[in-house]
């Protein structure tokens, strides 16, 4: 059985496969915008509330998927900020508990 791995390896790998990750679903996410556009597309007459009650299940899916896309997207932009930046997940912790710390003395020291 193999170790789990270290974060610094997870934190490591996270933003390449991200990045691909987001490079599929943006493709599979402008295939299925084409796909439930020519669905929802006025043909026979129908009226659009007709159209969009008929294909209420690809509509909906079809804005999962966009919230989904867009997730991913907000959560890779901010891993970037972060590793642009320097922080890690450690390094931001660290940071945490250095400023708890000097709030805690400085009220230590105003309460003397």
């Amino acid at each position: 059985m193999s170790a789990a791995p270290q974060r610094s390896e997870v934190s490591d790998a996270f933003i390449p496969q991200a990045r691909e990750a987001l490079g599929i679903i943006e493709a599979l996410l402008q295939d299925a915008t084409i796909a439930v556009r020519k669905r929802v597309a006025i043909d026979g007459g129908d009226t659009m509330g007709r159209v969009f009650d008929r294909e209420q299940r690809a509509t909906h899916g079809l804005a999962w998927l966009a919230t989904y896309v867009e997730g991913l997207r907000q959560l890779l932009a901010y891993a970037e900020r972060m590793q642009a930046e320097g922080n890690t997940v450690r390094s931001r912790n660290s940071k945490s508990v250095s400023a708890s710390e000097n709030i805690s003395r400085r009220s230590s020291a105003a309460s003397r």
